[in-house]
């Protein structure tokens, strides 16, 4: 069977304002890891990546019917929705032949019927998709029942029809390498704000999350745990480097080592292979599990980054979301960091449930102090699928008539509406003090100095950066002198 897989792109006026500019595409490591599991079943598979192409409609819409596939997989994110929809529905109607869609990733999950009922697609793979759509293309291919494939949804005579899903397989290991050769890998731009100046493959040494942060999804997709070997792990970065010539990679984990004895035992493996010195990589830990004892081995290995989820600079905050983590923590992880000399990305939520303009100020005062060279603040988003979005009740005000509006950068000229906005605060003051956050710790001659040495920022974006911030906050000032006048 010719199945085409597709990474859609969305809206990124509307997602990321005037960050766009900024954002940059990394190789979708889900796309090639489904890919290289079609080609094993036998099946024939081509990539298109809109995301990281930036096509026109016209030019998306003729990449599907051109590709004379027998069946489509398009990745769904909720941010994707509308121009998913748009996309499908303008490809049906210029084919020739009737296209057959099947949707998968976690906005895909969590309304699959839905999905199929209103006809955007025939099928849906819930969950974890390499075994259900090897099965789901063999059983088209060959013209038999599909009844019994795990965690598929799909079209029924008499409506949508939801088979189980089946425990997700244990062993990660038996999983073939991405298909990262049905990709142009030239067309992924270097990640400078990792401090990386070439291209950056993703890397992947465990599934599902055992934490319960309140604002996190993953675990829709496969509550359930489970890492890969270190040796398995080692593999991957050997066979990057050997087949692709490239020394860069980046852990998508939601945290690596996804235990304190994987590190070393990854690293002996490096070692071992004659890797040290030829690899490079980034990861994402936990505040309370980023110390020296884990930290030092890896950096030893090629670990040069280190992106750190610090949320908020209040307490109580983090304990309304389940966090798990102290601010002292934070502290002694930034301490372990910067004694090693990583470079450190922090993530900030402003926003969340019981937010004010002091707890807001709070955290931005926290990330100067912890001086990471770079930080990001997004602006919390109840998404599908999360303890936020249910348990929100009054705490705040909820808007969901676009799905684009989940995004933490979300800003349509024409409309101040976004997603969630905790009670005493407005949506202009939430996307006010986003800006005002970004320019406290951002201009700042050390910072600015910093990032003209490193060459982590260039010039022209440092200029773009102030222009977009400046905006930014100019327009929240004008909202607030007018509701004073």
């Amino acid at each position: 069977m010719k199945i085409l897989l597709v990474n859609p792109l969305c809206d990124l006026r509307l997602i990321c304002g005037g960050y766009r500019h900024f954002h940059t595409p990394i190789p979708p490591y889900g796309i090639a890891s489904l890919a290289a599991s079609l080609i094993q079943a036998g099946h024939e598979v081509q990539i298109v990546d809109h995301f990281a192409d930036r096509p026109s409609f016209d030019q998306q819409v003729r990449s599907l019917i051109e590709s004379e596939a027998d069946l489509i997989g398009i990745s769904l994110l909720t941010t994707a929705v509308g121009a998913v929809q748009r996309l499908i529905a303008a490809a049906r109607q210029r084919a020739d032949r009737p296209l057959r869609f099947v949707l998968g990733n976690l906005h895909a999950t969590l309304f699959h019927e839905q999905l199929v009922h209103s006809g955007v697609a025939e099928y849906v793979i819930r969950g974890e998709g390499e075994g259900p759509l090897c099965e789901l293309a063999d059983r088209l291919a060959a013209g038999e029942a599909l009844e019994d494939v795990a965690g598929l949804t799909y079209a029924g005579p008499d409506g949508p029809r939801v088979n189980p899903v089946v425990q997700q397989a244990t062993d990660l290991d038996l999983l073939p390498f991405p298909a990262w050769n049905l990709l142009d890998l030239n067309n992924y731009r270097s990640a400078p704000l990792l401090g990386f100046d070439d291209i950056a493959i993703p890397a992947l040494a465990s599934r599902g999350c055992p934490f319960h942060c309140s604002f996190c999804a993953q675990r829709e997709m496969g509550a359930e745990f489970r890492a890969l070997s270190p040796q398995r792990v080692a593999d991957y970065f050997q066979w990057v480097h050997d087949e692709f010539g490239l020394r860069t990679l980046g852990f998508i984990d939601a945290c690596f080592p996804p235990r304190r004895d994987f590190g070393n035992l990854f690293a002996d493996e490096l070692r071992q292979r004659g890797l040290i010195g030829k690899l490079r990589f980034a990861t994402e830990l936990r505040v309370d599990q980023a110390d020296i004892e884990v930290l030092q081995p890896l950096a030893e290995a090629g670990l040069t980054t280190v992106m750190l989820g610090f949320e908020s600079g209040d307490q109580q905050v983090l304990d309304s979301v389940h966090k798990g983590q102290t601010i002292e923590q934070s502290r002694r992880a930034m301490a372990a960091c910067k004694q090693l000399g990583l470079h450190t990305v922090g993530f900030f939520i402003i926003g969340l449930p019981g937010e004010t303009e002091a707890t807001i100020r709070s955290t931005a005062r926290f990330a100067v102090e912890l001086d990471c060279d770079i930080a990001k603040f997004n602006l919390a988003v109840p998404y599908p699928g999360t303890e936020l979005l249910q348990s929100l009740g009054e705490r705040g005000t909820m808007s969901s008539d676009r799905f684009e509006r989940f995004s933490s950068w979300y800003d349509d000229p024409d409309d101040q509406g976004l997603i969630f906005v905790p009670q005493g605060l407005s949506a202009r003051r939430l996307k006010f003090f986003q800006h005002w956050a970004m320019w406290r710790f951002y201009v700042r001659p050390r910072m600015i100095l910093r990032h003209l040495r490193l060459g982590i920022i260039t010039p022209k974006n440092m200029a773009i950066g102030f222009y977009v911030l400046l905006e930014g906050l100019i327009s929240g000032l004008r909202g607030r002198l007018r509701r004073k006048i």
